[in-house]
């Protein structure tokens, strides 16, 4: 008789067992883009990554508050010597809109041309790869 009855409630907590925590943000992954975004990835070389990847932080910081179009972009570092980023923008028309502000906004060059200088690399060193999701 108890090896029904602990058969039995072991039966009913069962599911809630399984599917307990199934519903909480952050536990699966989604895709890194929607299907037509336009993804950018950077990358540059750079002799202190920690602090590059800080100016990087700080650059995107400045873009989430000032750019006229929204896009996320986070700072990597891609290996002892390189660092870079990932944006990812709405379309192709979000994007450049987004470098068309970058290239004639003072501040957000002003901050790029530290996170240069502290890897000791210039404009030209900065590598772009776009891809469209698909």
């Amino acid at each position: 008789m108890l090896r029904k009855i602990g058969t039995f409630i072991f039966a009913m907590i069962l599911p809630g067992l399984v599917s307990a925590g199934h519903h909480e943000e952050g536990e699966a992954l989604r895709p890194a883009a929607k299907s037509g975004q336009v993804i950018v990835a950077y990358s540059v070389p750079c002799v202190d990554p920690a602090a590059g990847v800080a100016i990087l932080k700080e650059l995107i910081a400045y873009e989430s508050d000032a750019a006229p179009v929204d896009y996320s972009s986070v700072a990597t570092i891609i290996d002892d010597k390189t660092v870079g980023a990932v944006d990812v923008h709405t379309s192709n028309e979000a994007m450049q809109k987004a470098f068309a502000w970058q290239e004639q906004d003072e501040k957000w060059l002003g901050i790029q041309a530290r996170a240069l200088g502290i890897c000791e690399a210039d404009v030209n060193a900065i590598a772009t790869a776009i891809h469209v999701a698909q």
